[in-house]
């Protein structure tokens, strides 16, 4: 069921190592499949298309959308570009224009790495999943501060 197409070959050796151990096994091979979750399958991995050693920022946001079809696997972005509160108080917080109408994708092309606590969520039930992805979630910003200090 995972998709780990897109990938980028920096992420590799701590992704397959981590996806095949508790709690995510569980949530790959039991939960997922019987439920519906967001983001769609091939966008649970999407930030890590990016290479480490381009990251220069690593903004964490909590854990997807819990709306159908609006996370995109980047955190604070959804699919449909409209902007988000959460979004709203990051463009406050840095004095920028709310005129970007959600679209953060030139972030990611300075090197600002979105990457959420939980890749997953169950539909409507927001923070449902983030007991499954805490592991993973340190040990990627681990292995980010190890190859890449940022």
């Amino acid at each position: 069921m995972i998709k780990l197409e897109g990938i980028h070959k920096s992420f590799l050796p701590v992704i397959y190592n981590s996806i095949n151990q508790e709690p995510l096994k569980s949530l790959f091979e039991s939960i997922l499949p019987a439920i519906s979750f967001q983001p769609r399958e091939e966008n649970i991995f999407k930030v890590f298309r990016m290479p480490i050693d381009r990251i220069k920022i690593v903004v964490i946001g909590q854990d997807p959308y819990s709306i159908p079809n609006e996370a995109s696997g980047l955190c604070f972005l959804n699919e449909t570009n409209k902007v988000s509160n959460s979004l709203k108080n990051i463009y406050r917080e840095i004095n920028s224009s709310t005129d970007m109408e959600g679209d953060i994708h030139c972030w990611e092309q300075q090197g600002i790495f979105l990457l959420n606590s939980a890749l997953t969520v169950e539909t409507g039930n927001p923070g449902s999943h983030i007991s499954y992805w805490e592991l993973f979630t340190s040990t990627i910003i681990r292995y980010i501060s190890y190859k890449n200090p940022c």
